[in-house]
């Protein structure tokens, strides 16, 4: 029989409601059905000025809002004469041939939302209740929230903490009290959730619930209304056995997060290693070169000592070379003086009669 209607569900989602919904639903003429997001928008993924320099400069709406591609519907016929694959795949290519990225968000949902452009049938959000995986929430979704009801003692009861520029962790869920479908998107998926040992995010309890003892529950006032909450990865657990919950774990990477900070401590250790090292070579280096100064310095000082020392010799040299002289000189002209008068002595006997 010919297929008229695909419906995609992403591996990390829980379905409350009931699929014929989805499977009968009139789509309008539209080649798909989606639950749009607009706590993000295209330009949070597009990078508009890449676009505009392949030609597609007025083309898109940067602030329109983002479909979460979770859960789409597909009505085939509609799909395949509007050439919606040919058109992902050719964005795809685009964006491997573009020197800049064009989008950042991984592979699926940015071609695809630019082979769609808007052209699909919202779905209300109770068939995407997204987040769930999430660890925080974005300043502009905190606000969101804060104008929805929950006040300063509603976010302590659910241990909210608040980071820079008013981002909040954990994320808080509130969709999930009238949602047909979960999606656990973002790293915290349930399976993993107790390994990452972070705190988990809490999920408004759905209305079709059935009983449970939860391991952790908060009731809140919200406006007037009193909202339970829970962790949102234990809503995952009521519907899977305990034999699925071992297939699921990864028991590889059991002990991933203690082994990458025991990484992170060896390599800390070793760079503080080094670190003493090079501080100990420099601070030898250092004395050395002080020391080496020093000895200069005490060279240069001997040195000046000696030619000093040279010089006072060479000057006392010179004196006594120049008293010796005078002396001889004294010497001689004494001696000469002697001669005269003996000479003129001579002179004198001989003129007498």
């Amino acid at each position: 029989a010919e297929i008229k209607r695909l419906i995609y569900i992403d591996t990390d989602v829980l379905i409350l409601g009931d699929l014929l919904e989805l499977q009968t639903l009139d789509m309008q003429g539209h080649s798909c059905a989606a639950v749009p997001y607009c706590l993000q928008r295209m330009e949070d993924y597009i990078n508009f000025d890449v676009l505009a320099s392949l030609g597609f400069r007025e083309v898109y709406d940067r602030k329109a809002c983002i479909v979460n591609r979770g859960l789409l519907v597909i009505d085939v016929a509609k799909w395949n004469a509007k050439g919606m694959t040919e058109d992902i795949e050719a964005w795809m290519g685009r964006y491997a041939s573009s020197e800049k990225d064009l989008w950042v968000g991984g592979m699926s949902q940015p071609p695809w939302l630019l082979a769609m452009n808007g052209d699909f049938l919202p779905l209300k959000e109770e068939w995407n209740c997204n987040s769930l995986g999430r660890e925080s929430m974005s300043m502009w979704e905190s606000i969101v929230l804060r104008r929805s009801g929950f006040d300063h003692l509603a976010l302590r009861q659910l241990d909210v903490k608040f980071s820079a520029y008013g981002s909040v962790s954990p994320h808080i869920v509130t969709c999930s009290s009238e949602a047909k479908m979960l999606h656990y998107n973002g790293d915290m998926k349930p399976w993993v959730a107790d390994r990452l040992r972070r705190t988990a995010p809490r999920c408004a309890l759905p209305e079709v619930m059935p009983q449970h003892a939860w391991k952790w529950s908060r009731t809140v006032r919200v406006f007037c209304d009193d909202v339970t909450f829970v962790q949102c990865q234990e809503l995952w657990s009521v519907f899977i056995s305990p034999r699925a919950v071992l297939a699921l774990r990864d028991i590889d990477a059991e002990w991933a997060e203690e082994e990458r900070r025991w990484k992170e401590q060896i390599q800390e250790e070793k760079s503080a290693a080094l670190k003493k090292k090079k501080k100990i070579d420099q601070e030898r280096k250092e004395k050395q070169e002080k020391e080496e100064k020093e000895r200069e310095k005490e060279r240069e000082k001997e040195e000046k000592e000696k030619q000093e020392k040279e010089k006072q010799e060479g000057e006392r040299e010179l004196e006594k070379q120049k008293a010796s002289k005078e002396l001889k000189d004294k010497e001689a002209k004494g001696s000469k003086e002697g001669k005269d008068s003996k000479s003129k002595k001579g002179k004198d006997k001989s003129k007498k009669p």
